[in-house]
């Protein structure tokens, strides 16, 4: 006669069902921690077990897997300057203010005044 207890959560696939939990259950917990996502979205963790017994009921195959809902990457936004250059449409990410001069436009067109150290002769 089959001990009743002999097939339990913590024994099932040889402690392999209670281990693919545990790994999902960190992926969630990574995944709340991620500050790229969305901070109160709700993750799910699902165990499954398909049981799929013989004709006679003697015996049968039985299945199990986790599957999980992890939330997604928040929309993130940055800003792109568009033109054409020699006829061609064009597009560069740009983080700052399209009607500022950069240092290095105002070096090549010589804007930027040295700063002399005082006492020397320059």
């Amino acid at each position: 006669m089959l001990d009743r207890d002999s097939l339990t959560l913590e024994g099932l696939g040889n402690g392999g069902a209670l281990e693919m939990f545990q790994a999902s259950l960190q992926r969630a917990l990574d995944n709340i921690q991620d500050p790229n996502t969305e901070p109160d979205a709700t993750r799910k963790i699902t165990l499954t077990v398909e049981i799929k017994p013989t004709k006679n009921r003697l015996g049968g195959q039985l299945k199990y897997y986790v599957r999980e809902t992890l939330a997604g990457a928040q929309p993130q936004e940055t800003t792109v300057l568009m033109g054409i250059e020699n006829g061609v449409a064009v597009a560069a990410e740009f983080n700052g203010d399209p009607r500022q001069m950069t240092i290095d436009d105002a070096i090549d067109q010589g804007k930027i005044m040295p700063i002399k150290k005082e006492g020397t002769r320059d």
